[in-house]
């Protein structure tokens, strides 16, 4: 039995349209901040006016990692935090258990496996924290697609 898993057959695909995302949170460097950012927002995630949901967002873009907060409007950003917009795209995107998340790194961190589902490494990607995933057990990371 190979003792590696295969992440393909653990995760369920979709392919959508999305519109753009304006959100408001805290930026760090890398996942090494990701606690720290998601720490920083729960306590402060009040001071963001116009949110429209209590979902948190973990950004992966070029220029860093973020934990923030989908707004309906970018109004007055709060003091030490900034505003980023998750891009209207194309995604794919990939639902499986959160207990394989180092599996579905490990898969996607590869060329082949980027072109098989089309994927855009350069673009923002994201994941969204709800009530009905992580506290089940379930992770859904969007993905931007070449178009």
């Amino acid at each position: 039995m190979d003792s590696k898993t295969n992440i393909e057959t653990l995760m369920q695909v979709k392919q959508f349209q999305m519109n753009a995302i304006q959100t408001i949170g805290f930026r760090g460097d890398g996942p090494q901040d990701e606690q720290k950012l998601f720490a920083a927002l729960k306590a402060r995630k009040v001071e963001i006016p116009h949110r429209i949901n209590e979902h948190e967002y973990l950004i992966i873009s070029p220029d860093g990692l973020y934990a923030a907060a989908a707004v309906s409007t970018i109004g007055i950003v709060p003091e030490g935090m900034v505003q980023i917009t998750i891009p209207a795209d194309g995604y794919q995107v990939f639902r499986f258990e959160e207990k394989y998340i180092g599996d579905f790194w490990d898969f996607f961190c590869n060329k082949p496996a980027q072109d098989k589902y089309n994927l855009n490494v350069d673009k923002i990607r994201f994941e969204i924290f709800k009530e009905d995933l992580q506290p089940q057990g379930v992770t859904e990371i969007y993905f931007p697609i070449n178009g």
